[in-house]
């Protein structure tokens, strides 16, 4: 069997043992019932609010959104599992990783709205959601509340027991340190809390899913192109490995697995894994299998692994899997939200969407980091732009434009003071991309940002240009993509833009740099996705006009065109295309890669043809 490592960073992430002990002080840190209705020993925190005890539980009440209560006695948790039971109507959860300035991440239910939200906390004040759920969540219910954070990944794990309703929400922490733990409430009357528990590091004394692997070729049960990538139409055989971090063997291990998303089918659910002993790793008698209908959008999908073991233990761990093959982004209105914000307390982020300099023709937003406008970056910056969860399929290239102007040594061409870099994140660790022939820049011997003296980055002042990277096999599989600036402790520019980021299958060609007065080849696609037809947009074409090579996902030629110059004054040159094979067939919907070369220039759009 041909197989692929995923090892899931950020996509991967363990929710609540629902079935462990509920007492033991190795494994919990903290518990209160409030039966001797004191909350004395608990602390206000965020905005304002009215707190009591009453009756056994804990009330809140406040007009302003949203304010805490953390207990005093509580150590800052990094790795842990949270569990409360709640109800109330508007919004009323739990807060986590609250520093002393309070900022940290809330999650809550919101009935009144039908919505549930894992969110940012920054200064006391919500700030944007980091995923939201809408869904018909009932009114007047206890609530059991269960959230689960493993590093930068959390699970927020909602159930009703009364009515048997549940629901998951999974997302990053782009800003993670550890902090404290508490109950939290926004606009609400009279909100409860029965009960409150945290429990110290993730639910890692049993056995963890540890990494994947991931097989889509023909052979065995699997069904596909063997690129590396899980998309719709597919079979995978999927390989759970499992990581018993506990001191003691775990006997008679087996797990079951569960999709949580219409169109994505497991057809093999049921695996042994023997015994597995302490700090081991161990692979299943045989692979679990999933199919992706052809209607499955691409994207972060859900499931979760039930794991069994002798002794009663019983844990529910849930992770994301994406289907699809590659991703583009041109930061315009309707792109998949990234996540941005600093990587490490103190230091700080200028990640956000500006109108202040754009590559995409007829655009007008780009990704910065820096101030608002043409104003300068801040000091003492470590921050990320981070994407959403994608696949990275074989034989792949990263693009993107960027437009920079950071500090470096004037004296020294080739030193930096601030600057970015490019990383692809996963569980266990993550890596750094470097460009051919290296990054321009490296990091000053004596500095106080957060680089490593000697690391390679992109500094300096220069107008848009185009990256192009060769990502390795090592990197083939269900990815995040991170972009990473930092800057020392005195002296600032403008910043670093980024716009039309994609990752598709390389095509071989060799790119030119642009001459003196030529203009950057680009070419972009609308409407996308499409279903009958879609406009190809190019620029720079130069006088002989462009070819147009359009790919399928396994990265076999489709259609070629050739594409006249834009005539003068004219800025573009367009060519429609009606979906169509060489020989007029219309093809099948799906995930396709348009490559446009042009004097000696080559650019990429990648495009997806609904039903």
């Amino acid at each position: 069997m041909t197989a692929t490592l995923l090892a899931l960073c950020l996509m991967l992430t363990p929710v609540a043992s629902l079935d462990a002990p509920t007492g033991g002080a190795s494994l919990y840190s903290f518990y209160d019932d409030f039966d001797d209705n004191d909350i004395s020993d608990w602390d206000n925190r965020c905005a304002p609010g009215v707190w009591w005890a009453e009756a056994g539980c804990a009330r809140g009440s406040t007009g302003s959104t949203p304010a805490a209560l953390t207990p005093e006695s509580i150590q800052e948790t990094g790795d842990c599992l949270i569990t409360t039971r709640a109800k109330g109507q508007h919004a009323f959860g739990v807060v986590f990783h609250l520093d002393s300035h309070d900022s940290g991440i809330c999650a809550y239910v919101s009935p009144d709205d039908n919505v549930a939200r894992i969110r940012r906390i920054v200064a006391g004040q919500l700030d944007d959601p980091l995923v939201s759920l809408s869904a018909p969540f009932p009114s007047g219910q206890w609530y059991e509340l269960y959230v689960e954070c493993s590093g930068q990944s959390i699970g927020f794990t909602i159930e009703v027991p009364a009515t048997g309703d549940s629901w998951y929400l999974v997302t990053i922490d782009p800003a993670y340190h550890p902090g404290d733990a508490g109950l939290l409430m926004g606009d609400e009357s009279g909100a409860y809390w029965d009960w409150f528990e945290v429990a110290a590091g993730a639910q890692g004394s049993e056995g963890l899913l540890h990494s994947i692997e991931v097989d889509d070729d023909m052979s065995g049960e699997s069904s596909g192109d063997d690129d590396g990538a899980f998309e719709a139409g597919e079979e995978i055989e999927l390989t759970l490995l499992l990581w018993n971090t506990g001191t003691e063997t775990l006997t008679n291990v087996f797990a079951v697995l569960q999709s949580l998303e219409s169109g994505l089918t497991v057809t093999d659910n049921y695996e042994d894994y023997g015994d597995i002993p302490p700090g081991e790793i161990v692979y299943p008698d045989d692979d679990f299998g999933v199919l992706a209908q052809s209607w499955v959008p691409d994207g972060e999908h859900d499931y979760v692994l039930n794991v069994f073991a002798d002794g009663g233990l019983h844990e529910e761990l849930q992770f994301m899997l994406p289907t699809g093959c590659g991703i583009t982004c041109d930061v315009e209105p309707g792109f998949d939200p990234w996540h941005m914000g600093p990587l490490a307390s103190p230091w700080g982020s200028n990640w956000h969407v500006s109108t202040q300099r754009n590559h995409t023709p007829g655009g007008d937003q780009s990704f910065k980091c820096g101030d608002t406008g043409s104003g300068d970056y801040d000091n003492e910056l470590y921050c990320i732009l981070a994407s959403p969860g994608f696949n990275i399929p074989r034989n792949a290239e990263l693009s993107f434009w960027m437009w920079i102007d950071a500090q470096c040594v004037l004296s020294d061409a080739d030193l930096a003071l601030d600057g970015g870099l490019i990383r692809l994140l996963n569980q266990c660790d993550e890596a750094v991309v470097t460009p051919s022939g290296g990054y321009p820049y490296e990091i000053v011997s004596s500095t106080s940002g957060p680089f490593d003296p000697g690391a390679g980055v992109f500094s300096g002042t220069s107008g848009w240009q185009k990256i192009v990277i060769q990502l390795p096999e090592s990197c083939v599989g269900p990815r995040i993509l991170g972009l990473v600036f930092g800057t020392d402790d005195s002296g600032t520019r403008e910043g670093w833009y980024i716009d039309d980021l994609c990752v598709v299958p390389a095509t071989g060609i060799e790119e030119d740099e642009p001459g003196p007065g030529q203009v950057p080849l680009s070419v972009s696609a609308s409407p996308v996705p499409f279903s009958e037809a879609t406009t190809f947009l190019l620029t720079g074409t130069g006088g002989e006009g462009a070819d147009l090579m359009v790919f399928d996902a396994a990265g076999r030629l489709v259609r070629s065109m050739h594409v006249k110059a834009a005539s003068p004054g004219q800025g573009q040159a367009q060519v429609i295309w009606d979906g169509s094979d060489q020989s007029g067939t219309r093809l099948p919907p799906g995930v396709y890669f348009a490559t446009c070369q042009s004097a000696g220039q080559h650019d990429s759009v990648r495009l997806v043809r609904i039903p």
